[in-house]
Parts: C-alpha cells; structure tokens; sequence
C-alpha cells in the first residue's frame, strides 16, 4: 500500500488542492470508489463525505485504507449507468470526485456522467481526472513499438478498459450538458 500511496501521492496533492479550490468544509462531497484520497479528505475536515461504488466487502483496498464509520458509503456499479431503471437516487451534492476510475469502466462515458449528473447541484462540480491516452511516455514507448496499455487483466479488476484525451472528456462534458472549466 506504501508503494501505491507514494506513486499516487502527486495526484492526491492535486486533487485536494482543486478540492480546496472549489469547495468548503461543509461542502457535501461525493467521492467515486474509495480510496486513500477518501481518508485524506476526511483527515482536511471534509466531513460531509459519501463514497460510491462496490459494496464494501468486495473491494480488498477496504480492509488497507482507513476510512471513518461516519463516512456513508452508496452500493452501485457505475457500468449500471447505461439503465436509469437501475440507477440509485442520490441525494444532491456540492462536488462530485470521479478521479481514476472511468477508465476501469466498460459502458459509455455519457451514460456515467449523465447518472452523476442527477446527483449534482445546479452550481456543483465534478471533477474527473483520468489517465492521459496519448501522453508523452505512450508516444515514446509506440515508436518503439512497444504497446503503452496493459491487457486486460483476469479477475475481479480487469485494469483500464479504455483511456480518454482531454479533448474527448470536454466533448464528453459538453454533450453532458455540464460547464467546462479544464486544467491539464
């Protein structure tokens, strides 16, 4: 787990800045998937904090990350999203956190932020961070002929199904109805 913090440890940083950036303590906060960023949150006074995704018994990360009781936690798979018959009602938030997980998704990106969407208040946020499809280091590695992905894994976590490039999430958003407001 030390090795995964420490890797991940430069995005964390820059997802609590944006955090901090757009909301307050009090700010109703959904986080997509738990993760150590859930405990970070938490540990910066978040304390109006969900988490979405599995139910808790089937993630491992469950049993290493610590993540307070208090914390409520809502059971959906977001590759339900593509059927609203199954979405669940989500109360209203203030943020919404869908970092590094529409990439482990196998149904259409427009289906899972339409779903998140419903759980947004008029003058809310989503941010939504992503691996970058076509970065330098997987540019580098193609000329070399080296493939930059990795095959689908056997198992519960088949790994990233499908990358984005920052202008497909902006059309994504766009086509989403949502306002764009994109960094890196």
């Amino acid at each position: 787990m030390d090795q995964y913090f420490k890797f991940h440890q430069p995005r964390y940083k820059y997802l609590l800045s944006l955090v901090e950036e757009y909301a307050v303590p009090d700010s109703k906060i959904l986080d997509i998937g738990r993760s150590p960023l859930t405990s970070l949150l938490y540990k910066r006074g978040y304390k109006n904090l969900t988490t979405l995704g599995f139910p808790l018994s089937k993630t491992h990360l469950d049993k290493i990350i610590k993540v307070p009781k208090e914390v409520q936690h809502i059971v959906f798979d977001l590759n339900d999203s593509k059927d609203p018959e199954k979405w669940v009602k989500l109360p209203k938030f203030d943020m919404i956190i869908f970092a590094e997980v529409l990439e482990h998704l196998h149904v259409a990106p427009e289906y899972v932020m339409e779903f998140l969407k419903s759980g947004l208040n008029d003058e809310g946020y989503i941010i939504l961070q992503t691996p970058n499809a076509v970065s330098i280091g997987k540019r580098i590695k193609m000329l070399f002929g080296l493939h930059p992905y990795e095959q689908i894994r056997r198992g519960d976590d088949p790994g990233h199904i499908r990358e984005y490039t920052k202008k497909e999430l902006i059309e994504l958003g766009e086509k989403c109805g949502l306002k764009i407001n994109a960094r890196i």
